[in-house]
């Protein structure tokens, strides 16, 4: 009940309120012997209720924020044809999944042989299930012939990295920041970088 009263935008006190006239409209057509039992009964519903309320309200907002963060990463061609991926906040699984296959179907568009991934910018680049979520991308990438420059001014956050791409058989390189990776690329492919 708490969840479907939040889904459809209604207040901790619509719910209390739903549920407390419930109760008085019960109470008023049963025993009095049997009306303390079911206000007693519906005094649970209502914190059980308003626990489902607040649980979903969360959710929602999580959703929400997931959303926003996919849809707002930065992902764009840089020097007419570097494809850049710029990683922020605490992104889950799914959000890291998808924005950095958004990252590889840019650079195959462009045919370009290396991917630019700015790790700088993730609350905590580190963490078992980033980097699992990496390493689940990075399967995906197997026999793929793109090389992921990894940008990030830790060297232990790039080198957690490098280590995890590695183990799914991808290649790397590891710069300390944007300069440097713009650098890399256009040295590999053969070229100077633009200065714009």
């Amino acid at each position: 009940f708490g969840a479907r009263m939040a889904q459809a935008g209604a207040s901790g006190f619509d719910v209390a309120a739903a549920l407390l006239s419930m109760r008085d409209a019960v109470t008023a057509v049963v025993a009095p012997d049997d009306a303390v039992g079911i206000a007693r009964m519906f005094e649970w519903l209502m914190i059980l209720s308003l626990d489902r309320f607040a649980v979903a309200g969360r959710e929602s907002l999580r959703e929400r924020y997931e959303e926003q963060l996919e849809q707002g990463m930065p992902v764009f061609v840089a020097q007419r044809d570097v494809p850049v991926v710029c990683l922020v906040g605490d992104p889950s699984s799914k959000v890291l999944d998808a924005v950095l296959g958004r990252g590889v179907l840019l650079a195959v568009s462009l045919g370009a042989k290396s991917l630019v991934v700015d790790l700088s910018g993730l609350a905590e680049p580190t963490r078992p299930t980033t980097l699992d979520a990496a390493a689940r991308f990075f399967a995906a990438q197997r026999g793929t012939q793109i090389t992921f420059v990894l940008i990030s001014e830790r060297g232990d956050v790039a080198a957690a990295w490098a280590s995890t791409a590695a183990a799914q058989g991808c290649t790397t390189a590891q710069v300390r920041d944007f300069v440097a990776a713009i650098g890399w690329v256009a040295e590999r492919s053969g070229r100077a970088p633009t200065r714009q």
